[in-house]
């Protein structure tokens, strides 16, 4: 074992200890994760811990939020925080414990994946391949967005377009219907119209 290793495996194991030295000191119960010793492979994969170590009152709390976030191997649709496994509750452990050693989120995602692959994220990175799981979506949508949006504005004017030739041939049947008015001063104005709605229809039928 080289020389940066171990001394990385002394100062994650020193941080562990120091965690449940001082939680123990304030009279707090210690959670046995916290009083786990971890595993070499731990800084061997990822170093030493890059952050302080988290006390019993943000433990909790930022184990789940990483723990929701981790695949269950065996359940595989759920994650670590919500499968019922044993494989998973020893997982959520050794979060716990690293979460309690000062490992940050990126050193743990790296840790896992080290050790079952990018599978074990529940939620894959928005990076490189990946980012199409994110953008075809989103994708998809604009375009069903768009296809209605074009849709709708041409049927638009069509409706508008077969109102109004119906409105004018409705106009000239009334035309042709209404008969002149016998000693009225609109007869020459309802003969005037009568011919220019034949016209119009000989132009229509040629």
């Amino acid at each position: 074992m080289s020389r940066a290793v171990r001394l990385g495996l002394a100062l994650a194991l020193s941080l562990a200890g120091g965690a449940a030295w001082a939680q123990s000191k304030r009279g707090e119960d210690v959670a046995p994760e916290q009083a786990l010793v971890l595993g070499p492979d731990v800084a061997q994969t990822v170093g030493a811990p890059l952050g302080p170590p988290v006390g019993p009152d943000r433990l909790e709390e930022e184990t789940h939020a990483l723990a929701s976030r981790i695949r269950c191997p065996v359940c595989q649709g759920h994650s670590i925080a919500d499968s019922p496994s044993e494989t998973a509750r020893d997982m959520k452990s050794l979060v716990r414990a690293m979460v309690a050693a000062g490992y940050v989120e990126d050193q743990v995602f790296v840790y896992f994946e080290a050790r079952y692959g990018e599978f074990i994220r529940l939620l894959p990175r928005a990076e490189g391949f990946n980012l199409l799981v994110w953008v075809i979506p989103l994708a998809a949508l604009l375009l069903g967005i768009i296809v209605v949006v074009v849709f709708l504005g041409r049927r638009r004017p069509s409706a508008v377009a077969t109102a109004v030739p119906s409105e004018a041939a409705a106009a000239r049947s009334r035309a042709r219907e209404a008969g002149p008015a016998e000693g009225s001063d609109l007869d020459p104005w309802l003969e005037a119209v009568r011919r220019e709605v034949a016209e119009e229809d000989q132009r229509q039928d040629g």
